[in-house]
């Protein structure tokens, strides 16, 4: 039987990446409600076919990524040898027991089976960043983390000083609720949040969007930290790290995804997802700054990073 989102097209259409993105949206406010108590139980059946067609094409585990994008374009990785549907890769992706930047190629190679030009045009705007050196002017360790005041999914104004006051912080920009490479980087904290609390950490998610899909996110991914709201990009601004995410990208990405209504103006800027690790100094002790939103700080270096701070 074919997947649900293949049986919907036309017979002989491929349905392309826009029109994907648009039902995810539509899967993740459908499903996603008690995503902290679902995620780990729903798809692991589809967590259980993707490894063990990992194990049996590639034995070694070096190569991971180049794997990754091989199983997905051969669209092998459904029993009943259907490609998986965007929303199944996701799911796989969560369920993975691998790194984060496994888990999140996953969803990239599934992007770019599904629709290669736009998974292109991703490509085209990376390069245009790192050859402009997007977010290598943010604060590097040994800096002083610049001080931000801003209001929490509940309205209630989070300052870095109170913050670390308690303990040293993982502080970590993401692009927004509708992003779903960023929802799985939440949910990678979100896997170590009582591990972060045991070493005396805090944890603040900081994104560009209004208070109510900041408390969407926090709780689609289950997370008992705060999402702020970083209005018109203003702290990630004073950090060098908001972009534009250029014409072709507002024209591919508007399809699906109303930004000017999620984040209350129509600049289409998001920032760079960086993570900091700041101790209670206020210096950072690492950082994860990188362009190319589809990979972010592994969390075993971020454990690692908060243990150095402590």
């Amino acid at each position: 039987m074919k997947h649900a989102i293949m049986a919907s097209q036309p017979a002989g259409m491929v349905p392309r990446l826009p029109d994907i993105f648009r039902r995810y949206q539509e899967h993740v406010v459908t499903n996603w409600g008690d995503a902290a108590n679902r995620m780990r139980t729903s798809s692991a059946l589809m967590r259980a076919r993707h490894q063990n067609h990992a194990r049996k094409t590639w034995p070694s585990q070096r190569g991971f990524d180049d794997r990754l994008l091989q199983i997905d374009e051969s669209a092998e990785m459904a029993a009943d040898d259907q490609p998986m549907t965007f929303e199944q890769a996701v799911q796989a992706a969560v369920e993975l027991d691998a790194p984060l930047n496994e888990r999140l190629a996953v969803i990239a190679a599934a992007v770019r089976r599904i629709d290669g030009n736009f998974a292109d045009a991703v490509d085209r705007l990376v390069e245009r960043l790192e050859k402009q050196g997007a977010g290598a002017a943010a604060p590097t360790p040994g800096d002083v983390m610049p001080p931000f005041l801003l209001p929490d999914d509940e309205g209630r104004l989070v300052g870095l000083a109170d913050i670390l006051l308690k303990g040293p912080a993982v502080i970590t920009f993401q692009r927004g609720h509708w992003c779903p490479y960023c929802r799985l980087n939440a949910i990678g904290i979100v896997e170590v949040q009582q591990e972060i609390a045991a070493l005396g950490g805090q944890i603040v998610a900081i994104m560009p969007e209004r208070g109510k899909f900041a408390r969407a996110m926090k709780s689609a991914v289950g997370a008992s930290f705060p999402f702020l709201t970083d209005m018109d990009n203003g702290y990630a601004l004073s950090l060098n790290l908001a972009i534009w995410i250029g014409a072709e990208m507002e024209r591919l990405m508007g399809v699906a995804y109303d930004l000017p209504s999620y984040q209350g103006n129509s600049s289409w800027f998001l920032p760079i997802p960086a993570t900091f690790i700041v101790g209670t100094d206020g210096v950072i002790m690492d950082r994860f700054v990188d362009p190319d939103y589809r990979r972010r700080m592994d969390i075993d270096d971020l454990i690692a990073a908060l243990r150095r701070a402590r």
